[in-house]
């Protein structure tokens, strides 16, 4: 027990550490100007947990094509990371990937000494070559995509006639060890070779005769590329060394030092622009003409495996060790400035109704007002031992309350920092606060369970109430004041009406605790966040619906808070994962990861003008971004919220890959996985729920409630016997029931026994 407690300490007091010293992500950014054009974090991917062998853009740069870790080809379309297809096969245990310029081939090397062409759309391999003694390690096509390179581990260069599918010529062209790079000159006559062991060589494509050489790596040289004129040639090795070579001359034009063991490069197809990527994590763009450093994009904690540019140059693609893709984009940079002064992790944030003051309360003990249109103008209001859980302006703005780990509520006076009253009630921290945005009401919630209604007049109590199982995390009164809502440490979100305190429905969806609550603009809608990582929009105007209307995933960590747009269109998450994401909220689909950082996000405030974004991590500084502008799917005069979300949207983001039980599949995921794990429509939730007041109703509701039930929980594999069975007693009898048939469908899925499955389609029983 007291090594435990020793070991817990000592990792907190790393994370304290961690805190000061870490970069802030946008602290590269300060030097610039507003509005630069900066690479930002467009599209995140957890494959696997396995490193991504590699990833690059399709020839359209519709798709993104993934080489796993666990070797399967996956394709994924690049602007909603829905995947589309997977293809495996554990035989050949692919190591390198190639595309054919149109895209319908994509090229593997594998373990198996075998290299295997496939068509993205067709579940076998179209060709396999045989020829390699070793295990494939690195593929390159020449321009026109007729003839293939591949070098293996034991230092073999094959050239293959792609059309004819037969190998042209191969040479043991590396005296020691493999073969790590390949090029082909633009010209397409040329092949350039890198190798394990440092050399440089050029050879024709008709012989493969040596050409020429050009002074060594002092380590593996781990990428190549051409810029697109043919004049310029990169090459990158362990040695942390990335060399810049003028093709004409044969000889250097200049080095760059990394440092940092480099993995991959690729040259810009359009600016004089190199993107590196290295063992150290670090995602850099550098001149191809000066040779000086452009962007500093990202600091990863994992090794970066593969980078590579779409075809315009747009955006980069990376593949991480720890099975992560990410597509970053080049764009407008969000970031406005930094606001710093306080000594420790900013831990609440809150605008004033004009928009003109920012509040922030730290674990430093001290509370500050910022003034929103300076650059780093604040007042510190001195709390004392009244250690601050949140902190709200007054609807207008002339106060701001404080909850306290002290049990008490405090409210100040925002112009001079004086205490105006001192409202106790609670028995432990109290962990949230809201106004009411027309009365002079607060509301307030903590640990001991309870929430409480404050005359703020009076000081008094108007209702309060022990409500939840557990602590109370959050709390929030809705936009037109006549109900509020309450969540927390019991997974449940918990609504009343106002001001009687009156039970209105409890919202069940959340598997941890509960950390964050928001109302629409219009109050038809409330988003709820947890420590399960996910989103939850829920349906409360003109009716409260108990079943979420949208479960938004793509969360990989603790959601911290979530928010609605001024418009009600748009919501922002932010999450321990260092991610903040801006969601439709009329389909439940991410629309952007609007900043990535590099540790975990506390605490956000949207302005009410709509405009400005505050956010805080664990360093000690806050960040004020714009609101992003000139998104399409916000752009349109349609109802964004309540009545005008979407009942059949899809609201999940399906990122982590499902391993095939079988030696070679190819599944087509938008007629399965994506639809499995999509939120279920209104007409869906009435199919699937027991009917009521007939006979048939009575006598096999509890069969219906038992196959909800399984059809709800995530192992189905081990209940897929019992879920089939019960299936068909329901369908015996209910011959229309949609969840008997949609238990069948997935118990034909993962029993492999598609002939059921494409009966049940026919009938178009399945979606």
């Amino acid at each position: 027990m007291f090594a435990s407690m020793k070991i817990k300490i000592f990792i907190y007091i790393l994370v304290i550490l961690y805190a000061g010293h870490s970069e802030h992500a946008f602290a590269k950014e300060d030097a610039g100007a507003n509005n630069k054009n900066v690479y930002l974090l467009s599209r995140s991917m957890k494959i696997g947990n396995e490193p991504v062998k590699d990833a690059i853009f399709s020839p359209d740069d519709q798709h993104a094509v993934v080489l796993s870790g666990s070797s399967s080809l996956e394709i994924y379309r690049t602007q909603s990371g829905k995947r589309e297809r997977i293809i495996t096969n554990r035989e050949h245990n692919a190591l390198s990937l190639v595309l054919h310029n149109a895209g319908k081939l994509a090229v593997t090397g594998g373990k198996d000494d075998t290299v295997r062409i496939w068509e993205t759309d067709q579940t076998t391999a179209q060709a396999v070559l045989r020829g390699h003694l070793s295990a494939v390690s690195v593929l390159a096509l020449n321009p026109g995509g007729s003839i293939l390179a591949s070098g293996s581990l034991d230092g073999t260069v094959i050239f293959w006639d792609i059309k004819e599918k037969k190998l042209l010529k191969s040479s043991k062209v590396t005296g020691k060890g493999s073969v790590k790079s390949l090029a082909f000159h633009p010209n397409g006559n040329i092949l350039a070779i890198g190798g394990e062991d440092g050399s440089l060589q050029f050879r024709d494509i008709t012989e493969m005769k040596l050409q020429f050489k050009l002074p060594r790596h002092k380590k593996a040289v781990t990428a190549l590329d051409f810029n697109l004129k043919g004049d310029l040639f990169v090459s990158s090795s362990k040695d942390g060394k990335l060399i810049v070579w003028d093709w004409g001359a044969r000889k250097q034009r200049f080095g760059i030092d990394i440092k940092d063991p480099i993995t991959d490069v690729s040259i810009h197809p359009v600016r004089q622009e190199i993107a590196v990527a290295t063992a150290g994590g670090s995602l850099e763009t550098w001149s191809l003409s000066e040779g000086t450093q452009l962007h500093t994009i990202n600091k990863f904690e994992h090794a970066l495996i593969s980078l590579g540019y779409d075809s315009h140059g747009q955006r980069i693609i990376t593949g991480l060790e720890d099975g992560t893709v990410q597509i970053w984009e080049y764009g407008t940079s969000l970031y406005q400035k930094t606001f710093r002064g306080h000594e420790r992790s900013v831990e609440t944030l809150d605008f004033s109704n004009d928009s003109k003051f920012l509040i922030s309360s730290s674990s430093d003990k001290t509370v500050r007002i910022w003034k929103v249109d300076s650059k780093n103008n604040s007042r510190i209001i001195e709390v004392g031992s009244h250690r601050v859980q949140d902190a709200r302006f007054a609807p207008d703005s002339k106060s701001f309350a404080t909850a306290g780990a002290d049990s008490s509520v405090i409210i100040w006076n925002a112009e001079d920092g004086s205490r105006l009253n001192s409202l106790r009630y609670h028995k432990g921290k109290v962990n949230a606060l809201s106004y009411h945005q027309v009365q002079p009401v607060l509301l307030s919630a903590g640990s001991d369970r309870q929430w409480v209604l404050w005359d703020l007049k009076s000081g008094e109590t108007m209702q309060s109430r022990q409500a939840h199982t557990s602590q109370i995390l959050a709390a929030s009164i809705s936009p037109e004041g006549n109900k509020f809502a309450t969540a927390g440490g019991d997974f449940m979100v918990m609504l009343w009406k106002y001001p009687t305190g009156e039970p209105l429905a409890k919202l069940i969806g959340h598997k941890k605790p509960v950390t964050t609550l928001a109302f629409s603009p219009n109050g038809r809608l409330l988003a709820s966040g947890g420590q399960d990582n996910q989103i939850f929009i829920w349906s409360i105007k003109p009716e409260i619906s108990k079943t979420p209307l949208l479960n938004l995933e793509g969360h990989d960590f603790i959601v911290s808070q979530v928010m609605f747009s001024s418009d009600g269109k748009a919501l922002i998450s932010i999450s321990k994962d260092k991610t903040m994401r801006l969601w439709e909220v009329k389909s439940g689909k991410m629309l952007r990861i609007l900043h990535g950082d590099n540790t975990p996000l506390i605490a956000s405030a949207l302005s009410p003008d709509g405009k400005l974004i505050a956010l805080s991590n664990l360093t000690n500084d806050i960040s004020i971004l714009n609101f992003p502008t000139g998104i399409p799917e916000l752009e349109n005069d349609s109802v964004s919220d309540a009545s005008g979300v979407e009942k059949d949207a899809v609201g999940t983001l399906v990122s982590e890959s499902d391993q095939s039980s079988s030696e070679q599949a190819l599944i087509n995921l938008d007629d399965l996985d994506e639809t499995e794990k999509r939120q279920m429509t209104a007409e869906e939730l009435r199919a699937y729920s027991v009917a009521e007041n007939t006979e048939i109703a009575r006598d096999y509701s509890e069969q219906q409630s038992q196959l909800n039930q399984l059809l709800k929980t995530k192992n189905t594999c081990e209940k897929a016997a019992e879920m089939g069975n019960l299936a068909l007693q329901i369908l015996n009898s209910v011959p229309e029931d949609l969840a008997a048939y949609h238990a069948l469908a997935k118990t034909s899925i993962m029993n492999q026994d598609f002939t059921t499955l494409k009966l049940i389609v026919m009938k178009e029983m399945y979606a």
